[in-house]
């Protein structure tokens, strides 16, 4: 469980939830676009970019701040081509939310509250 410091400290710093979630430092342009959404310079966005690229770690992060500081009590929607690639990104959205709340959940009101392949629902 994070503590009140520490829930703020990540609330303000998109990039330290993003190191938290990946393992690894934000690449330049995710870090701009990590801190226009936080900034609420935008709501919608197209990232040109090649394969393997971060993408996807890249909106499992940003689906995590938005619902946990940005609109909590919030729906958020991650959309793939495939059902296939749709369980591939809730999985690494839950993997993240485990690896930023150590597994146990950010307090107990935001804690996990249930679970699938293609979605996940938190308390708040």
């Amino acid at each position: 469980m994070l503590s009140i410091a520490q829930d703020l400290s990540l609330a303000l710093d998109p990039d330290e939830v993003f190191f938290r979630c990946v393992g690894g430092k934000a690449d330049p342009w995710q870090s701009r676009v990590m801190e226009g959404f936080v900034a609420g310079s935008w709501h919608k966005a197209a990232w040109i970019t090649g394969r393997q690229q971060g993408k996807s770690a890249l909106s499992s992060v940003l689906v995590l701040i938005q619902s946990l500081w940005v609109c909590p009590g919030g729906v958020s929607i991650l959309l793939a081509p495939s059902q296939r690639q749709s369980a591939a990104l809730m999985a690494m959205v839950t993997k993240f939310y485990r690896a930023l709340t150590g597994g146990e959940g950010r307090t107990e009101a935001d804690d996990l509250e249930s679970e699938s392949k293609l979605s996940i629902t938190l308390a708040n």
